[in-house]
């Protein structure tokens, strides 16, 4: 079991350096590029201000990035979409601290910083701290709970799993499990604050959104991901991905050690990261199909996963150093762990480098197609052809909708007349917009580099002379 007095002054020394990691990454890379993020953020500008929430636009709802947005929403001026960024990119980077924490303490030195370094090399999950996205806070609150036990608060852990479970129901059962087996070592105190937590998360992921929908009685099921389509093989695939081949080799060794030396760390994670894929599987089994023509499954489903595997193949790079005898035969193995997981980092950097320079794109795109409308006037001027038509390229259209303060529903893919289109001529890239039947009269009234706003008056205009 970790040393609690070494893990509690650690922790602090991590914690500080994660939010200094995150408030640089924020400086370099301050865009939210995620669609989903930017989904959320609308929804929680729009209640703030005492709208509802139309369902029928935007991902499959997650309570806990809504709630956390509304409040900082309050300083206005983008100031919830940096405060936001800024949790995700904390979240990423605690979570390589918290699995240094419980891998070092568990296992040894070497494994706790393979643990910890090794999802640096997972593309899935560096793509979704780069967009913004909501599984590396989910990841971070679980951890963070499996901490909090070993410093003796279990009724604290409950909270934090629950907490994580308004991100992502996977974790739903993480918490089951967790509470049945305190109750049965004697924790009776859990019981009552799990079954309050169970209540919670049913009330906010079911009832909740019945409380705020506006429109549609679907729940983000008109443009949310199928997992229905999805074959077995691709569920294999997808599961394989997330990890470098390179790192699969660490994973079998530090399993067969943790389970002959015991190390209920390190089978812990292994056991939850499984599950998870079990759970991702099923779901990808069960689920009906969400949209019109179904949708692959990324792989940012298994990344958490992904993440916890690397603490089993921390310990897996320790005990391939142990298999040696003392002396240039041990320095000779924990070399050949380091390389393997040197090589791992090696060959992600090119596609993580390509995820960064997307994310980038992604965001001059944005800036660019917010010049063009307020070149045409502003948003003032063209609220009156609402919705414009913009490209089904969500990443793009929500960012737009957001940033000029408008819902998910102000931005349409179906030409229509009157209307404002945005078009994307920087290129052939899937930003065009098909001009409406009736298009007689149609004219640019703004541009940017990227950009161009065009004007389809039809019979009536929209537009003040």
């Amino acid at each position: 079991m970790p040393d609690l007095g070494v893990l509690k002054r650690d922790s602090w020394y991590l914690a500080i350096g994660s939010l200094v990691l995150a408030v640089a990454s924020v400086i370099w890379l301050p865009a939210i590029t995620g669609p989903d993020p930017n989904a959320w953020l609308s929804w929680s500008h729009s209640l703030l201000h005492g709208h509802g929430i139309d369902f029928g636009y935007g991902p499959a709802w997650k309570p806990l990035p809504v709630i956390v947005t509304i409040p900082l929403g309050l300083p206005g001026k983008g100031f919830a979409a940096a405060a936001w960024l800024l949790t995700v990119r904390f979240a990423f980077f605690w979570c390589s601290a918290s699995l240094y924490l419980l891998v070092r303490k568990d296992a040894g030195l070497l494994a706790g910083v393979v643990a910890a370094v090794l999802p640096f090399a997972l593309r899935p999950w560096v793509n979704v701290a780069v967009a913004g996205e909501s599984e590396t806070v989910a990841l971070a609150l679980v951890l963070t709970a499996a901490l909090v036990h070993f410093k003796g608060k279990p009724r604290a852990t409950v909270l934090l799993l629950a907490a994580a479970g308004l991100s992502r129901p996977e974790v739903w059962p993480l918490l089951l499990i967790y509470i049945v087996w305190q109750a049965r070592s004697g924790e009776r105190k859990v019981v009552p604050v799990g079954i309050a937590s169970f209540v919670g998360l049913g009330l906010a992921w079911a009832a909740l959104p019945r409380l705020l929908d506006i429109g549609a009685t679907k729940f983000g099921m008109t443009t949310g991901h199928s997992l229905h389509d999805a074959t077995f093989q691709t569920i294999i695939d997808n599961t394989l991905g997330v990890i470098p081949p390179k790192a699969w080799v660490l994973i079998p060794i530090g399993l067969v050690a943790a389970a002959f030396q015991r190390k209920l760390v390190i089978l812990t994670l292994a056991i939850a990261a499984g599950l998870l894929v079990v759970e991702i599987a099923t779901l990808w089994a069960l689920h009906p199909p969400i949209s019109q023509t179904g949708y692959t499954p990324v792989l940012r489903y298994f990344a958490a996963a992904g993440v916890m595997a690397c603490g089993v193949a921390g310990y897996g790079a320790q005990s391939l150093r142990d298999l040696f005898p003392e002396g240039a035969g041990r320095i000779l193995g924990g070399a050949a762990a380091v390389a393997l997981v040197a090589w791992s980092l090696g060959t992600a950097f090119e596609p993580n480098h390509l995820g960064v320079q997307r994310a980038q794109a992604i965001a001059r795109s944005t800036d660019s197609a917010v010049a063009a409308i307020d070149s045409a006037g502003g948003v003032e001027r063209v609220r009156p052809c609402l919705p414009f038509t913009i490209s089904s390229f969500s990443a793009i259209s929500w960012d737009i909708a957001r940033r000029l303060g408008l819902p998910l529903s102000a931005s349409t893919t179906k030409p229509h007349s009157p209307s404002i289109a945005l078009d994307y001529t920087a290129g052939s890239w899937v930003l065009s917009t098909a001009p409406p039947s009736t298009n007689r009269g149609a004219r640019v009234i703004g541009r940017s580099d990227l950009w161009r706003v065009m004007y389809y008056p039809g019979l009536g205009g929209c537009l003040k002379p």
